[in-house]
């Protein structure tokens, strides 16, 4: 199986300000918990949970969790801007990608958001079990909702 796809570049830009429109006005529901505000993205989307910025305070968000994303975007191919991990250095992130995930098998793609960690609270999985490790949703299997259960319930207020 051949796996292509493209993203416009700009609509990442675009669901970034999405995000931050959606933060910033969703701490104002009364039954929010303002200390529980999780920003969680698989795939493109998971893009956009490790390389949101929080500009001010009324915008920020109190756990990352990427599924399907590797955090790394470099060489020939690579947009550089969308290398990484944008969180704040005190902000629990949880990684979720399959070892062998069929999108991430080119040299500036693969591999994992581990390096850019940046706290001890903050952990990256990569599923290397025969019945996972080439999915694209590792978070379709109970394993992996098990581990972010217990990520989420250890690290929100």
């Amino acid at each position: 199986m051949i796996h292509r796809g493209g993203m416009y570049r700009e609509i990442l830009s675009m669901r970034h300000e999405d995000i931050r429109h959606v933060v910033r006005n969703v701490r104002r529901f009364d039954w929010v918990n303002t200390g529980q505000v999780v920003l969680m993205g698989h795939s493109e989307g998971g893009i956009i949970a490790a390389t949101y910025v929080s500009n001010s305070k009324d915008d920020y968000v109190d756990m990352r969790i990427i599924e399907g994303w590797t955090c790394r975007s470099q060489g020939p191919y690579g947009w550089f801007e969308y290398h990484g991990l944008k969180s704040k250095k005190d902000t629990p992130v949880l990684a979720l990608v399959s070892k062998l995930d069929p999108w991430f098998q080119k040299e500036w793609s693969k591999g994992d958001c581990g390096k850019f960690l940046k706290n001890n609270k903050s952990k990256s999985y990569v599923f290397d079990s025969d019945y996972i490790k080439r999915s694209h949703q590792p978070l379709n299997f109970k394993e992996v909702q098990n581990i972010t259960n217990k990520f989420m319930k250890n690290n929100l207020k």
